[in-house]
């Protein structure tokens, strides 16, 4: 993926992935100076579990997408590449009941540890 072509031209750049490429996706963004994430997001799609890895190099957005199952969606974390993103992986096991695996600090940040229902952004 040449990213580079694509922010030369573009304000913004959406690439959907595959989950198996995501972390050697990320860490060739990091090793080309894309230095910041500034969000990540979580869909239910009804179908699967999306998630968003928006990054920002000079001013322009490089959105990564890539495809969970909803039953038992699962992902690494990528905050050896990406530290930021701490905080926004701990939202996306808490509302969107995403298991987040290998992660440094997977408290809970805003329901109850006793929290028995339905993650919330959940369809």
């Amino acid at each position: 993926m040449e990213i580079s072509k694509h922010l030369k031209s573009k304000k913004e750049v959406w690439v959907r992935i595959d989950i198996k490429n995501l972390e050697k996706t990320l860490y060739r963004l990091k090793e080309s100076g894309v230095e910041r994430i500034t969000s990540i997001t979580g869909i239910d799609t009804g179908k699967a579990i999306d998630i968003i890895y928006h990054l920002l190099k000079g001013g322009k957005s490089i959105n990564l997408r890539v495809s969970l199952p909803r039953q038992k969606p699962r992902i690494n974390t990528i905050t050896p590449i990406y530290p930021g993103a701490e905080l926004f992986e701990r939202e996306l096991s808490e509302m969107l009941g995403i298991k987040i695996l290998h992660h440094p600090d997977p408290r809970r940040l805003f329901l109850p540890e006793n929290w028995k229902g339905k993650p919330p952004y959940r369809k």
